[in-house]
């Protein structure tokens, strides 16, 4: 896929007055509902360096999680094709902390960028699933560069899960999960393929517990 426009970094003064600017307008769009898995330890400001990682059900939930993380500018992969669309969507990518992915399994260029942004005490947002789920579509697996992003950066993951019905005045749930290291659960000693696909299965997971402790509340607030 040919990248169009010249690549770029991130613009901070654009992005926090686009930010600013379209609040307002953006939350009545979004309308988060927010859960927390345990609010004492993670709330709606995040520590950098740190991966954000969620389910992916539409192109714009990165603008929605510039709501749920109104004081962060969390630095989201993005998937090359979306840079191929446009020169003027290339730079709006970059402007607003997007890193270009290219999913090709083999390119790892990726990690290098997470990692200068993390010597920076950024934060980096994962979409694991590596594509957009349908709506009434199974969820798509995790895939593997989460983990390989995980464990040569050595770094908290913030799991986050999200419903992704976005529309004006309509609510949007959203939980926050707590940190977690893969280390505290995994010998990560030159880990095997296998191995790689149990991490982040186990990160999969932890995204659909957030999910199921979500509904719960829900469900509870209803009675």
């Amino acid at each position: 896929m040919e990248h169009v426009g010249k690549k770029g970094k991130p613009n901070y003064v654009f992005f926090w007055f686009a930010k600013l600017t379209g609040y307002i307008s953006a939350k009545l769009y979004f309308f988060p509902k927010i859960f927390y898995e345990d609010r004492s330890v993670q709330g709606r400001h995040l520590q950098g360096p740190c991966i954000v990682i969620s389910n992916h059900t539409d192109f714009i939930d990165f603008m929605f999680y510039m709501l749920v993380f109104p004081r962060d500018m969390i630095r989201f992969l993005t998937a090359e094709i979306q840079f191929s669309r446009s020169a003027i969507l290339s730079w709006l990518l970059y402007a607003t902390g997007a890193i270009y992915i290219d999913r090709n399994p083999f390119n790892t260029a990726y990690i290098d960028e997470c990692l200068k942004a993390f010597e920076k005490g950024e934060i980096v947002g994962v979409f694991p699933q590596g594509r957009i789920t349908p709506k009434g579509h199974a969820q798509y697996p995790y895939k593997t560069g989460i983990v390989n992003l995980a464990l040569a950066a050595d770094v908290p993951i913030i799991p986050v899960y999200h419903e992704g019905h976005y529309n004006f005045f309509k609510s949007s749930p959203v939980i926050i999960g707590k940190p977690l290291y893969l280390k505290d659960h995994f010998d990560q000693t030159n880990p095997t393929k296998e191995e790689k696909r149990e991490m982040a299965k186990f990160l999969e997971n932890k995204t659909w517990e957030l999910r199921d402790e979500m509904y719960r509340r829900m469900e509870k607030k209803s009675k």
